[in-house]
């Protein structure tokens, strides 16, 4: 056995163990030295025919050997073995103080041993036995043989008492610097945690994505943009062209596709490096022969580190459907890029679109229009009381409002939020326009009811003129909302024109 294993007591220690290792190092280091120590000084004083001290030294000798085969049965044997330990050392320390007297044993074997306690067992037994070597050193340096002048009586204290001190501030130090650690380890372990559950959540997002695009009845098919071999295939495919999928992977998209040309692929992704979404239409041929038509909207991804294209086909029966089909794909793509998905009204786009329309339409029939800015009172408390679901309820409701409170000619948009802008055009006089927003008030002034619970809200509203107040489309739009602001300042619930 080489001395660290003995030092270590023969355990394999635990990374978590890393101070009951140490303890165990420290601990067989000190009981060699001891027995080192007692075996030397055993010696020395049978020459000098002292033997009682000669018999204590072996008896000590020999309950430190003892001890180091004692707590080499289990790695805590070394906590219940300290206090015997340390005690023993004490004994031995004051005695041979007794016997042997301050000038030669001095501080030195206290300091030791008060290290040893400190190290062992810690900050509280530390100071323990600190006091109680205090009251040794003065305890036999009256009952001692020889008397002792307060300088050497200085002497001998002042060192112990430095010693302690230093030792303590360092285990306090030490006790810090494993707080910090420990907090820094919990940190770290949180962190890990919710980073862990974050991986564990996006594995499992990206597995029933994964399930959705396999047992979706649409065929799906990830292409390699270099050679136009199939990568993936989905179950919607193979079961629509009745083959397996080792067939598939085995496949070019011209085997299914046997009137597609050449040019047109390669103008396609030729096209898809600059759109993100392509529709074609072509024709699939069976594993038994037939044919059926294909509408394929296509895109370009990264696909096991290649380059690829995913294409995703709809059965159609025929080339009018496909162009039907084509066609409700516009509108709806139209609907979404300018039309408010929430209440069905125009978004900003398409109301910056009908603003200057308005705009060219004045200049030529030399008429002014109204814009109003509405923002809807503590729409926010709604929301953050009621929940979202309520509140996007309210808000169609009240676009439902808007909407039947104007002309057909007027323009009614939802900017963003709870708020809303409004185009009137052809307006006789600014009284006119008072007059409608005062019926705009009182409609949105009326309990709307959800889930049976009667909501009242009202609104803010500023009004600009064009062109009185700007010919510029979005100074407009200021002048009104500044009008706006000034409407929430005195009161709410109430209306403001805007004034330079």
């Amino acid at each position: 056995m080489d001395l660290n294993t003995f030092l270590k007591s023969g355990f394999n220690f635990k990374d978590s163990e890393f101070e009951l290792k140490l303890q165990h190092i420290l601990f067989n280091t000190m009981l060699l030295s001891f027995i080192f120590m007692l075996v030397m000084l055993s010696v020395i004083r049978y020459i000098e025919a002292d033997y009682i001290q000669c018999a204590v030294d072996v008896v000590f000798a020999l309950l430190s050997i003892f001890i180091i085969f004692y707590i080499r049965k289990s790695k805590n044997y070394v906590y219940e073995i300290s206090p015997f330990l340390l005690f023993m050392f004490f004994i031995l320390v004051s005695y041979s103080f007794k016997n042997v007297g301050m000038h030669l044993v001095g501080t030195s074997w206290f300091i030791t041993f008060l290290i040893a306690v400190f190290f062992l067992t810690g900050t509280r037994n530390g100071l323990v036995f600190f006091i109680a070597s205090l009251l040794s050193l003065t305890i036999l340096s009256f009952i001692g043989s020889s008397t002792y002048s307060v300088f050497e009586y200085l002497y001998v204290l002042t060192p112990l008492l430095m010693s302690a001190l230093l030792i303590y501030l360092y285990e306090k130090r030490d006790t810090i610097v494993k707080e910090l650690l420990y907090k820094k380890n919990n940190s770290l372990k949180e962190e890990i945690e919710r980073k862990s559950q974050e991986q564990i959540q996006l594995l499992q997002k990206s597995y029933n994505l994964a399930q959705i695009v396999e047992n979706s009845t649409l065929e799906v098919y990830i292409v390699d943009m270099q050679t136009d071999h199939y990568l993936y295939v989905n179950k919607g495919a193979t079961e629509t062209l009745g083959y397996t999928k080792a067939e598939m992977l085995e496949k070019s998209i011209y085997d299914i596709n046997p009137s597609l040309r050449v040019e047109t692929v390669e103008k396609l992704k030729e096209l898809s490096q600059h759109v993100s979404n392509i529709m074609n239409i072509s024709e699939h041929q069976k594993k038994d022969g037939t044919k059926y038509g294909v509408q394929s909207y296509i895109h370009v991804i990264t696909y096991d580190n290649k380059d690829a294209y995913v294409i995703y086909d709809i059965k159609i029966s025929d080339k009018n459907r496909a162009k039907e089909e084509l066609l409700r794909q516009q509108q709806s793509l139209t609907k979404q890029a300018y039309y408010d998905t929430l209440t069905s009204l125009p978004n900003r786009a398409l109301f910056y679109d009908r603003l200057s329309q308005a705009i060219t339409k004045s200049k030529r029939s030399n008429k002014e229009f109204a814009l109003m800015f509405i923002d809807l009172d503590k729409f926010k408390e709604i929301n953050d009381s009621l929940g979202h679901d309520i509140g996007d309820l309210v808000l169609i409701e009240v676009a439902s409002r808007l909407k039947s409170s104007l002309r057909e000619v007027d323009t009614v948009a939802r900017l963003a939020g709870d708020e809303f802008l409004i185009i009137v055009e052809d307006i006789d006089s600014k009284e006119s326009v008072t007059h409608l927003v005062k019926k705009l008030l009182n409609a949105l002034g009326s309990a709307i009811t959800v889930n049976n619970n009667n909501l009242y809200i009202t609104s803010s509203i500023g009004i600009s003129f064009y062109p009185d107040h700007t010919q510029d489309p979005k100074v407009l739009i200021k002048h009104a909302d500044q009008a706006m602001y000034k409407a929430k300042h005195r009161g709410k619930n109430n209306f403001q024109f805007y004034n330079p």
